[in-house]
């Protein structure tokens, strides 16, 4: 996404837009540590602001994942990690609102990672 925005390469109406929200997900959480995850979203925020000046940038904190094919500590694992992450999230810059939505499990689909229509219904409030 950060070549895309240097190449300008999003949708050029987004340049005219006043707020941007950006929504991560959790792929990279099971193989990244927390820092460096918050380092390269650092990088595409500034990024973005270099070349959409006049946007206002929001980021949604990560739901954590009720995956019923992982085992308990696993599981445990991975949403100490969300946790972790969606604490630096907090702590980034006062340049850029984030979003909690308080997330729960009943807003996961049966894979108890992705969102379904009820957490999705919930980001749009």
């Amino acid at each position: 996404m950060t070549t895309m925005i240097l190449k300008n390469q999003i949708d050029r109406s987004l340049n005219q837009c006043s707020r941007v929200v950006i929504s991560i997900g959790t792929n990279d959480i099971m193989i990244m540590e927390s820092d460096s995850a918050i380092t390269d979203l650092k990088v595409l925020i500034d990024k973005f602001k270099t070349t959409n000046p006049n946007t206002k940038v929001a980021i949604c904190a990560i739901p954590p994942q009720y995956d019923p094919y992982l085992s308990p500590k696993l599981q445990q694992k991975i949403n100490q990690d969300i946790d972790d992450f969606n604490s630096k999230l907090h702590n980034l810059t006062n340049d850029i609102d984030i979003v909690d939505c308080n997330f729960t499990k009943s807003m996961l689909m049966a894979d108890g990672v992705h969102l379904n229509s009820s957490g999705i219904i919930y980001q749009r409030k």
